[in-house]
């Protein structure tokens, strides 16, 4: 079944329903796409699965999402999108030890940046989708990885927070080509092509 289909059953339940509470169709519809992005969090070497529901709530602040079924496009695979991806490997690009996912390929992954508010890669996993790491230094690192099919890191990027006893940051992983809007540069540094940022405490 596809988004389309699960939205006009949604509709119909709505016009000859009486739901015990208000029928927010558009809600649904953004808790879908919500769901289809997974995010983990390593903290001392401990792996902790982010409540999908949970995540969109935290990382609303840049969800550039239109609420439609971007997965009925086919954009091009994660290295078409993320040209960095397809480059050489390099001293810089290996994983942190701490963050050991058998999903992902470890292989492609490839550095997108280093601040001194943390470290970023971008890696695919099995599935090929667009995977975004952000490590925050400490005694202690904390490690941060989120996934995404690449329409939908087509369409919006891929968010991603992660906080350390120092003070966190908030990273946004962007597609080759694309362009913040107007409203958000004055919110957000830009750290190259592929990278904003906000420091975080």
């Amino acid at each position: 079944m596809t988004m389309d289909d699960v939205v006009g059953v949604l509709r119909r339940a709505g016009e000859h329903t009486m739901p015990p509470e208000p029928f927010d169709l558009d809600a649904v519809v953004r808790g879908g796409e919500t769901r289809r992005r997974r995010s983990r969090m390593a903290r001392a070497g401990a792996v902790v699965v982010v409540a999908a529901v949970g995540l969109g709530a935290a990382i609303a602040w840049q969800d550039r999402s239109t609420g439609t079924d971007t997965a009925v496009a086919d954009p091009g695979s994660a290295e078409e999108l993320l040209a960095l991806l397809a480059g050489p490997l390099g001293p810089d690009d290996h994983l942190p030890a701490e963050l050991s996912d058998p999903g992902l390929v470890e292989s492609t992954a490839r550095a997108v940046a280093a601040t001194p508010e943390a470290r970023f890669w971008a890696v695919v996993d099995i599935d090929g989708e667009v995977c975004f790491v952000v490590q925050v230094p400490a005694e202690e690192p904390t490690t941060a990885l989120s996934c995404a099919p690449p329409a939908y890191f087509a369409d919006n990027g891929l968010p991603l927070s992660a906080s350390g006893p120092g003070g966190g940051v908030r990273a946004w992983l962007l597609p080759d080509g694309d362009v913040l809007d107007a409203d958000l540069l004055a919110d957000w540094t830009v750290v190259n092509p592929n990278l904003a940022i906000q420091p975080v405490g």
